[in-house]
């Protein structure tokens, strides 16, 4: 420990200027060889060496980025400079892949959104960077940049039809009826059981005023959602809204008479209520909406089958609950001389896939002692079943609070206004 000691002193009186702390710094304490002080570990050439480069680098540090900015570029070049990221395919090569028009404006984009691009140049593909680039175009202010993006993307590349979907959406949103349907029946092309593409096509529809095909659309997106519970409030609102801008104020009803009938309990509203009490009113149906109490045997597998008559022309139907709409076979259609609305197609959802089937109204549907008037129904293309000519389904029962037990089902008009509104 003495000898520790005498070495930490003796180094302490050494030079107090850069050479001593230096010196100190390179040496080491021997206890077993104290009285030989301190020895250099390097030489002394060797520490001049470092104090030289200690010095210059000092210099550089100090002087050295004014020096270089000084200097003629063509003697010195900062690395950085010269290091250059390695580039990409410019984003022309995006818009030739893409059949699109250069995006106006580019230079306005910013950076992210060029950096977004040129990922897309060098993986057109990537549906990942497809959905960033979109966002961030969105996001600074070019949603229809982004909707020709989405569309140019789906042109080139394989499973795209969701971005032709957003476009399509995009486009509605801004207000272009036009490309933005021409954009949504694509997808329609595409993927004729898709629900929510026949959504879009009625909202367009609707907003281009195309009211009897508008109503077609909604009743493709019912039929192939399949689930009345799992269709969403404004699907029969607009129905509603299309049906009374015809004019036709008691098959307005119907739709959200319908809506309700699923859920009572949680769907029965004064909203609703004001809505079907206005279009009764404006409509005057109270003798044309529904009437008459009737009952009906169920058969041991719950099933019900009863002789009803559509526009006077008697046939066999099922009653069923949770079918949205009246469904009759083609052949029945032509006995009652019912047509389409329009020429376009409705899907029907079947357990063996899209069914085709057209939308039309029936004057008047008799069930027992239960009519009513005015009722929406879809016609079938093939048979619905041996000896059954079609389906009485919500668009009819809903008119009606629906008393259900074991062994019988009973129908009681409602009131085409509701007490509460009255």
């Amino acid at each position: 420990m003495q000898s520790s000691f005498r070495l930490s002193l003796r180094a302490r009186e050494r030079p107090r200027g850069l050479c001593g702390f230096v010196s100190f710094s390179m040496t080491q304490s021997n206890p077993s060889n104290s009285s030989l002080g301190l020895r250099p570990l390097v030489p002394s050439w060797l520490v001049a060496l470092a104090l030289t480069g200690i010095l210059a680098t000092t210099v550089w540090l100090v002087w050295g980025d004014d020096f270089v900015a000084r200097t003629p570029r063509g003697r010195f070049e900062r690395v950085e400079d010269r290091a250059v990221e390695p580039k990409g395919p410019p984003i022309e090569t995006l818009y030739q892949r893409y059949a699109m028009e250069p995006l106006p404006n580019a230079e306005a984009f910013g950076k992210e959104i060029d950096r977004m691009l040129s990922a897309l140049a060098r993986e057109p593909c990537d549906q990942r960077a497809v959905g960033a680039a979109e966002a961030s175009l969105k996001r600074g202010g070019f949603p229809r940049e982004s909707a020709k993006l989405l569309i140019g993307y789906a042109g080139a590349c394989p499973d795209s039809i969701r971005a032709v979907a957003a476009a399509a959406e995009t486009l509605y949103v801004l207000g272009d009826f036009a490309p933005a349907l021409e954009t949504a029946e694509r997808v329609v092309r595409a993927q004729p059981d898709w629900a929510a593409a026949h959504f879009l096509v009625a909202r367009i529809l609707q907003g281009l005023g195309r009211i009897d095909e508008a109503l077609e659309a909604y009743a493709v997106n019912i039929r192939l959602i399949g689930d009345l519970k799992s269709v969403p409030a404004d699907t029969f609102i607009n129905m509603s809204t299309l049906y009374s801008a015809l004019g036709r104020h008691c098959e307005a009803m119907t739709p959200i008479q319908t809506y309700i009938a699923v859920d009572p309990g949680d769907r029965d509203t004064p909203v609703l209520r004001y809505l079907i009490a206005d279009q009764a009113q404006k409509g005057k149906c109270d003798h044309t909406y529904a009437e008459g109490t009737t009952k009906l045997q169920r058969a041991s597998n719950g099933v019900v089958l009863a002789k009803a008559e559509i526009n006077g022309v008697s046939g066999t139907f099922a009653v069923d609950t949770g079918a949205s709409f009246v469904s009759v076979s083609k052949s029945f259609a032509a006995r009652a001389k019912l047509t389409a609305l329009q020429s376009g197609r409705v899907g029907l959802h079947t357990a063996n896939g899209v069914a085709a089937a057209a939308l039309t109204t029936v004057s008047k549907i008799r069930l027992g002692a239960s009519h009513a008037d005015a009722v929406p129904a879809v016609i079938l293309d093939k048979p619905i079943g041996h000896g059954v000519d079609g389906l009485l389904g919500m668009s009819f029962l809903a008119r009606f609070d629906i008393v259900l037990t074991d062994k019988e089902l009973k129908l009681v008009p409602k009131p085409a206004q509701p007490k509460s509104l009255q």
